[in-house]
């Protein structure tokens, strides 16, 4: 195999590993994670579910300790999915062909998270990506030095 037929390969796996989660709240703290991995190259599960939990993907449940239960739940979903590698010890990490899925994803679902990492942009991005929907914006990486007030 070539190295590019063995990514499409890799790639097409990781699209229906994604398109057979059936629960959207999956899919959502999916997509979700990547934004977090542009930080380093591997997140702890605590550390994911509390930032999922913070972000409202799982506000329909009341009390925090189901919402806990089922970030942790959710979390194993995407390990037993092969969308998310367990590295033990209470990490995760996702390959390199993961991210390209999922941040290929997010640009084609709208699902108001906004990620331009590690692109060299200097100034925020203008308003077409800002919208009522946007839940996260990462601009990690980037030679940003001024936010704009307005």
């Amino acid at each position: 195999f070539k190295q590019m037929d063995m990514n499409d390969e890799v790639y097409t796996r990781l699209q229906n590993s994604y398109d057979s989660l059936k629960d959207e709240i999956i899919k959502k703290c999916f997509l979700s994670s990547i934004v977090h991995l542009f930080v380093g190259n591997s997140v702890s599960r605590n550390c994911l579910a509390g930032h999922w939990i913070d972000e409202g993907l799982l506000d329909e449940i009341e009390s925090s300790e189901q919402r806990l239960r089922k970030a942790r739940t959710i979390i194993n979903k995407l390990v037993d999915s092969c969308l998310v590698e367990d590295l033990g010890d209470g990490y995760l990490s996702w390959h390199n062909l993961t991210k390209a899925m999922a941040l290929c994803m997010i640009q084609k679902t709208r699902c108001g998270i906004v990620l331009k990492p590690n692109v060299q942009i200097a100034e925020v991005p203008k308003d077409e990506l800002w919208s009522e929907d946007l839940v996260t914006v990462s601009l990690t990486g980037n030679c940003i030095k001024k936010i704009p007030s307005d």
